[in-house]
Protein backbone atom coordinates (compact mmCIF):
# COMPACT_ATOMS: atom_id res chain seq x y z
CA UNK A 1 0.00 0.00 0.00
CA UNK A 2 1.52 3.62 -1.08
CA UNK A 3 2.57 6.01 1.58
CA UNK A 4 0.26 8.65 -0.38
CA UNK A 5 -2.60 6.91 0.46
CA UNK A 6 -1.87 7.95 3.85
CA UNK A 7 -1.80 11.51 3.02
CA UNK A 8 2.17 10.89 4.16
CA UNK A 9 4.73 13.22 1.30
CA UNK A 10 7.44 11.60 0.63
CA UNK A 11 10.82 12.13 -1.42
CA UNK A 12 13.24 9.27 -1.71
CA UNK A 13 16.48 11.00 -1.21
CA UNK A 14 18.03 10.62 2.23
CA UNK A 15 14.84 10.70 4.40
CA UNK A 16 11.03 11.43 4.67
CA UNK A 17 10.05 14.74 3.77
CA UNK A 18 6.40 14.68 6.31
CA UNK A 19 3.52 17.08 6.43
CA UNK A 20 4.91 18.48 10.13
CA UNK A 21 0.82 17.85 11.02
CA UNK A 22 1.06 14.15 9.95
CA UNK A 23 3.36 10.87 11.24
CA UNK A 24 4.74 8.32 8.62
CA UNK A 25 2.48 5.03 8.56
CA UNK A 26 5.23 2.56 7.58
CA UNK A 27 4.26 -0.52 6.44
CA UNK A 28 6.72 -3.54 6.85
CA UNK A 29 8.36 -3.34 3.22
CA UNK A 30 8.56 0.93 4.39
CA UNK A 31 10.64 -0.15 7.57
CA UNK A 32 12.96 -2.22 5.62
CA UNK A 33 13.52 -0.06 2.77
CA UNK A 34 14.05 3.20 5.04
CA UNK A 35 16.25 1.72 7.67
CA UNK A 36 18.27 -0.78 6.24
CA UNK A 37 18.55 0.91 2.44
CA UNK A 38 21.87 1.06 1.54
CA UNK A 39 23.96 4.19 1.45
CA UNK A 40 25.42 4.91 -1.90
CA UNK A 41 27.99 7.85 -0.53
CA UNK A 42 29.07 5.91 2.21
CA UNK A 43 28.61 2.44 1.33
CA UNK A 44 28.22 1.32 4.84
CA UNK A 45 24.87 -0.08 5.01
CA UNK A 46 24.47 -3.55 3.04
CA UNK A 47 21.91 -4.40 0.78
CA UNK A 48 18.17 -5.52 1.77
CA UNK A 49 17.29 -8.51 1.76
CA UNK A 50 13.94 -10.12 -0.13
CA UNK A 51 12.90 -11.04 3.36
CA UNK A 52 9.28 -9.42 3.09
CA UNK A 53 8.28 -9.94 6.69
CA UNK A 54 11.59 -9.58 8.81
CA UNK A 55 14.76 -7.40 8.58
CA UNK A 56 17.69 -7.01 10.94
CA UNK A 57 20.45 -4.94 11.28
CA UNK A 58 23.31 -3.28 13.86
CA UNK A 59 22.43 -0.21 15.69
CA UNK A 60 25.64 1.12 14.44
CA UNK A 61 25.32 0.91 11.08
CA UNK A 62 22.02 2.10 11.02
CA UNK A 63 21.80 4.71 13.57
CA UNK A 64 23.10 8.02 10.70
CA UNK A 65 20.01 7.02 9.00
CA UNK A 66 17.86 6.28 12.05
CA UNK A 67 18.69 9.75 13.89
CA UNK A 68 17.22 11.49 10.01
CA UNK A 69 13.58 10.10 10.81
CA UNK A 70 12.86 12.49 13.74
CA UNK A 71 9.38 12.71 12.65
CA UNK A 72 6.49 10.45 14.46
CA UNK A 73 5.86 6.64 12.46
CA UNK A 74 3.10 4.30 13.32
CA UNK A 75 4.27 0.64 12.15
CA UNK A 76 2.12 -2.17 11.91
CA UNK A 77 5.02 -5.04 13.06
CA UNK A 78 7.32 -5.95 16.24
CA UNK A 79 10.03 -4.01 16.54
CA UNK A 80 13.69 -5.09 19.06
CA UNK A 81 15.83 -3.34 20.12
CA UNK A 82 19.10 -4.56 21.89
CA UNK A 83 21.62 -1.82 22.75
CA UNK A 84 25.13 -3.29 23.94
CA UNK A 85 26.60 0.01 24.51
CA UNK A 86 26.17 4.30 24.25
CA UNK A 87 22.40 5.14 24.56
CA UNK A 88 19.07 5.42 22.64
CA UNK A 89 16.07 8.69 23.49
CA UNK A 90 13.03 7.92 22.00
CA UNK A 91 9.24 8.25 22.72
CA UNK A 92 6.85 5.10 22.75
CA UNK A 93 3.19 6.18 22.92
CA UNK A 94 3.32 8.08 26.33
CA UNK A 95 6.25 7.11 27.49
CA UNK A 96 9.82 9.09 27.01
CA UNK A 97 12.53 6.01 26.81
CA UNK A 98 15.65 6.05 27.42
CA UNK A 99 17.65 2.58 26.28
CA UNK A 100 21.07 2.35 27.74
CA UNK A 101 24.11 -0.52 28.15
CA UNK A 102 22.02 -4.20 28.53
CA UNK A 103 18.50 -2.83 27.53
CA UNK A 104 16.14 -4.57 25.59
CA UNK A 105 13.17 -3.36 24.61
CA UNK A 106 9.90 -3.99 22.68
CA UNK A 107 7.59 -2.28 20.29
CA UNK A 108 4.37 -3.56 19.02
CA UNK A 109 1.54 -3.17 16.22
CA UNK A 110 -0.10 0.11 16.82
CA UNK A 111 2.45 2.01 18.50
CA UNK A 112 3.58 5.17 17.38
CA UNK A 113 7.19 6.16 18.35
CA UNK A 114 9.43 9.10 17.55
CA UNK A 115 13.44 9.23 17.79
CA UNK A 116 15.29 12.10 19.74
CA UNK A 117 18.68 10.72 19.60
CA UNK A 118 20.89 8.25 19.66
CA UNK A 119 24.37 8.43 21.51
CA UNK A 120 26.64 6.27 20.04
CA UNK A 121 24.80 3.41 20.41
CA UNK A 122 25.71 0.09 19.49
CA UNK A 123 23.54 -3.20 19.57
CA UNK A 124 20.87 -4.62 17.13
CA UNK A 125 17.46 -3.52 15.62
CA UNK A 126 15.34 -6.56 14.75
CA UNK A 127 11.91 -6.22 13.00
CA UNK A 128 9.28 -8.90 12.13
CA UNK A 129 5.08 -9.19 11.40
CA UNK A 130 3.10 -11.09 13.41
CA UNK A 131 1.99 -13.03 10.47
CA UNK A 132 5.95 -14.30 10.00
CA UNK A 133 6.23 -15.82 13.41
CA UNK A 134 1.97 -17.39 13.59
CA UNK A 135 2.11 -18.52 10.17
CA UNK A 136 4.64 -21.62 11.02
CA UNK A 137 2.81 -22.53 14.82
CA UNK A 138 -0.20 -24.79 15.70
CA UNK A 139 -1.15 -22.02 17.88
CA UNK A 140 -2.04 -18.72 16.44
CA UNK A 141 -2.42 -16.64 19.65
CA UNK A 142 1.09 -17.88 20.91
CA UNK A 143 2.49 -14.08 21.06
CA UNK A 144 -0.81 -12.78 23.24
CA UNK A 145 0.77 -15.38 25.61
CA UNK A 146 4.48 -13.51 26.31
CA UNK A 147 4.18 -11.81 29.19
CA UNK A 148 6.38 -8.98 28.43
CA UNK A 149 4.06 -7.95 25.22
CA UNK A 150 1.29 -6.96 27.72
CA UNK A 151 -0.08 -4.15 26.73
CA UNK A 152 -0.26 -2.64 30.23
CA UNK A 153 3.31 -2.86 30.78
CA UNK A 154 6.67 -0.68 29.35
CA UNK A 155 8.22 -3.62 27.74
CA UNK A 156 11.76 -1.95 28.69
CA UNK A 157 13.93 -4.72 30.30
CA UNK A 158 17.71 -4.07 32.03
CA UNK A 159 19.31 -7.50 31.52
CA UNK A 160 22.46 -8.55 33.70
CA UNK A 161 25.43 -9.15 32.32
CA UNK A 162 25.32 -12.80 31.89
CA UNK A 163 22.26 -12.79 30.12
CA UNK A 164 22.84 -10.09 28.08
CA UNK A 165 25.92 -11.80 26.91
CA UNK A 166 24.05 -14.50 25.74
CA UNK A 167 21.89 -12.22 23.61
CA UNK A 168 24.83 -10.70 22.27
CA UNK A 169 25.91 -14.08 20.97
CA UNK A 170 22.45 -14.95 19.59
CA UNK A 171 21.89 -11.64 18.06
CA UNK A 172 25.49 -12.39 16.19
CA UNK A 173 24.87 -15.73 14.83
CA UNK A 174 21.15 -14.83 13.78
CA UNK A 175 22.37 -12.11 12.02
CA UNK A 176 24.86 -14.08 10.00
CA UNK A 177 21.61 -16.43 9.33
CA UNK A 178 20.02 -13.13 7.95
CA UNK A 179 22.81 -11.98 5.90
CA UNK A 180 22.94 -15.96 4.43
CA UNK A 181 20.83 -17.54 1.61
CA UNK A 182 19.68 -20.07 3.95
CA UNK A 183 15.68 -18.68 3.91
CA UNK A 184 13.51 -17.59 6.57
CA UNK A 185 13.09 -20.68 8.73
CA UNK A 186 17.02 -20.54 10.36
CA UNK A 187 15.50 -17.16 11.81
CA UNK A 188 12.01 -17.85 12.48
CA UNK A 189 13.65 -20.56 14.88
CA UNK A 190 15.54 -18.10 16.13
CA UNK A 191 13.25 -15.67 16.91
CA UNK A 192 11.10 -18.24 18.32
CA UNK A 193 14.40 -18.77 20.70
CA UNK A 194 14.89 -15.18 21.56
CA UNK A 195 10.88 -15.14 22.71
CA UNK A 196 11.13 -18.05 24.62
CA UNK A 197 14.13 -17.44 26.71
CA UNK A 198 12.94 -13.82 27.51
CA UNK A 199 9.46 -15.41 28.48
CA UNK A 200 11.69 -17.57 30.90
CA UNK A 201 13.54 -14.44 31.96
CA UNK A 202 10.25 -12.96 32.92
CA UNK A 203 9.25 -15.78 35.04
CA UNK A 204 12.93 -15.78 36.46
CA UNK A 205 12.47 -12.24 37.53
CA UNK A 206 15.31 -11.00 36.13
CA UNK A 207 13.30 -8.57 34.31
CA UNK A 208 11.20 -6.27 36.05
CA UNK A 209 7.58 -4.43 36.18
CA UNK A 210 5.62 -7.73 34.90
CA UNK A 211 2.34 -9.23 35.21
CA UNK A 212 1.26 -12.42 37.00
CA UNK A 213 -1.57 -12.94 34.74
CA UNK A 214 -4.82 -15.24 35.05
CA UNK A 215 -5.10 -17.50 32.63
CA UNK A 216 -9.34 -18.09 33.20
CA UNK A 217 -11.78 -18.38 31.03
CA UNK A 218 -12.87 -14.67 31.71
CA UNK A 219 -9.16 -13.47 30.66
CA UNK A 220 -8.90 -15.17 27.73
CA UNK A 221 -12.54 -13.86 26.25
CA UNK A 222 -11.14 -10.17 27.57
CA UNK A 223 -7.63 -10.72 25.83
CA UNK A 224 -9.85 -12.07 22.43
CA UNK A 225 -11.91 -8.48 23.17
CA UNK A 226 -8.60 -6.52 23.82
CA UNK A 227 -6.91 -7.77 20.46
CA UNK A 228 -10.66 -7.27 18.55
CA UNK A 229 -9.93 -3.45 19.67
CA UNK A 230 -6.33 -3.04 19.20
CA UNK A 231 -7.12 -4.43 15.33
CA UNK A 232 -9.91 -2.14 14.81
CA UNK A 233 -7.78 0.57 16.05
CA UNK A 234 -4.76 -0.41 13.39
CA UNK A 235 -7.09 -0.32 10.57
CA UNK A 236 -8.28 2.45 11.39
CA UNK A 237 -4.98 4.42 11.52
CA UNK A 238 -4.35 2.60 8.12
CA UNK A 239 -7.68 4.52 6.40
CA UNK A 240 -7.12 7.66 8.86
CA UNK A 241 -10.46 7.52 10.56
CA UNK A 242 -11.52 5.37 13.31
CA UNK A 243 -15.03 4.28 13.33
CA UNK A 244 -17.07 4.26 16.63
CA UNK A 245 -17.43 0.64 17.53
CA UNK A 246 -19.88 -0.47 20.19
CA UNK A 247 -19.39 -3.23 22.80
CA UNK A 248 -22.08 -5.25 20.77
CA UNK A 249 -19.85 -4.89 17.97
CA UNK A 250 -17.19 -6.45 19.40
CA UNK A 251 -19.54 -9.11 21.19
CA UNK A 252 -20.49 -9.84 17.84
CA UNK A 253 -16.96 -9.98 16.20
CA UNK A 254 -16.59 -13.15 19.19
CA UNK A 255 -19.91 -14.93 18.80
CA UNK A 256 -20.81 -13.99 22.09
CA UNK A 257 -23.38 -11.81 24.21
CA UNK A 258 -22.54 -8.59 25.24
CA UNK A 259 -24.06 -8.81 28.54
CA UNK A 260 -21.44 -11.88 28.52
CA UNK A 261 -18.64 -9.75 27.42
CA UNK A 262 -18.96 -7.49 30.29
CA UNK A 263 -19.20 -9.95 32.84
CA UNK A 264 -16.04 -11.55 31.65
CA UNK A 265 -14.03 -8.73 31.69
CA UNK A 266 -15.23 -7.40 35.18
CA UNK A 267 -14.39 -10.71 36.33
CA UNK A 268 -11.13 -10.43 34.13
CA UNK A 269 -10.08 -6.53 35.27
CA UNK A 270 -12.69 -5.27 37.16
CA UNK A 271 -13.95 -2.69 35.23
CA UNK A 272 -16.65 -3.03 31.94
CA UNK A 273 -15.75 -3.48 28.53
CA UNK A 274 -16.91 -0.48 27.30
CA UNK A 275 -13.72 1.34 29.94
CA UNK A 276 -11.73 -0.68 27.81
CA UNK A 277 -13.10 0.54 24.56
CA UNK A 278 -12.86 4.03 25.96
CA UNK A 279 -9.42 3.57 27.35
CA UNK A 280 -7.97 2.65 23.95
CA UNK A 281 -9.87 5.54 22.25
CA UNK A 282 -8.15 8.41 25.41
CA UNK A 283 -4.79 6.46 24.23
CA UNK A 284 -5.10 7.46 20.79
CA UNK A 285 -6.17 11.04 21.72
CA UNK A 286 -3.21 11.37 23.77
CA UNK A 287 -0.83 9.87 20.87
CA UNK A 288 -2.58 12.47 18.40
CA UNK A 289 -2.25 15.30 21.20
CA UNK A 290 1.95 14.99 21.66
CA UNK A 291 2.87 13.19 18.02
CA UNK A 292 1.01 15.89 15.75
CA UNK A 293 0.07 18.88 15.17
CA UNK A 294 -3.34 17.83 14.25
CA UNK A 295 -6.33 20.56 15.78
CA UNK A 296 -9.39 19.75 18.24
CA UNK A 297 -11.80 19.53 15.66
CA UNK A 298 -9.28 17.13 13.48
CA UNK A 299 -8.27 14.61 16.40
CA UNK A 300 -12.19 14.55 17.09
CA UNK A 301 -13.44 13.76 13.51
CA UNK A 302 -10.31 10.85 13.18
CA UNK A 303 -11.88 9.58 16.27
CA UNK A 304 -15.35 9.42 15.04
CA UNK A 305 -16.99 11.80 17.48
CA UNK A 306 -20.40 13.69 16.81
CA UNK A 307 -18.52 17.22 17.78
CA UNK A 308 -15.43 18.50 18.99
CA UNK A 309 -17.00 19.62 22.19
CA UNK A 310 -18.18 16.39 22.95
CA UNK A 311 -14.79 15.22 22.11
CA UNK A 312 -13.34 17.34 24.94
CA UNK A 313 -15.75 16.58 27.74
CA UNK A 314 -14.77 12.80 26.46
CA UNK A 315 -11.43 13.90 27.70
CA UNK A 316 -11.64 15.86 30.64
CA UNK A 317 -13.80 13.50 31.99
CA UNK A 318 -11.16 11.02 31.57
CA UNK A 319 -8.06 12.69 32.35
CA UNK A 320 -8.85 15.50 33.95
CA UNK A 321 -7.81 17.82 32.03
CA UNK A 322 -8.59 19.28 28.72
CA UNK A 323 -7.07 18.37 25.22
CA UNK A 324 -5.22 21.42 24.81
CA UNK A 325 -3.98 21.18 28.73
CA UNK A 326 -2.53 17.80 27.92
CA UNK A 327 -0.92 19.03 24.78
CA UNK A 328 1.07 21.84 26.59
CA UNK A 329 1.54 20.02 29.68
CA UNK A 330 2.58 16.47 29.25
CA UNK A 331 3.44 16.75 25.34
CA UNK A 332 6.18 19.50 26.16
CA UNK A 333 7.80 17.03 28.63
CA UNK A 334 7.83 14.13 26.28
CA UNK A 335 9.55 16.40 23.70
Amino acid sequence: MSLASFCVTLKYKSNYILDPSAYTILDFLDFETFFLKEDLEEGKYFNVKPHQEVCMARLEDVSHTVTQESNTYYQNFFIIYFVIDGAIEKTNQLTQITLERNYLFFTQPGQLNSWKEIKKASGYVLAFTKDFIVRRLTDKKYMRKLDFLDTRVVPKFHLEQEVSDYYQQRFDIALEDYRSTEGDEFIHLWIMELLLRTQKECHLGSLSNLLNRNRSRAMKISEDFKEKIEDHYIEGHKQNFIASKRVADYANDLNINANYLNNMVKEAYGKKASDLIFERTLLAAQSKLIHTNKTISEIAFFLDFNSPSYFVRFFKDRAQMTPNQYRNRIGKFLK
